[in-house]
């Protein structure tokens, strides 16, 4: 009995080091999140729509010239 307490502590104390480290690096990875993803999307959004633009006016231009 008193073996398998040892050894309960022994596998509950880094566990217990370990969910801290993880809960420390949840939180990094949290802020990372809600400050650098919102930002890279918003980046990423307005790269694509500005991409999307260009191409259409290319588009355009080029099918307005063909015409003519």
């Amino acid at each position: 009995m008193s073996f398998y307490t040892v050894s309960d502590k022994d596998i509950i104390k880094p566990l217990f080091n370990n969910q801290q480290k993880t809960n420390c690096e949840k939180l990094i990875l949290i802020c990372f999140v809600c400050v650098f993803l919102p930002s890279w999307g918003l980046y990423n959004f307005l790269l694509m729509n500005v991409a999307t633009l260009l191409d259409y006016t290319l588009d355009t231009l080029l099918y307005e010239a063909y015409i003519a």
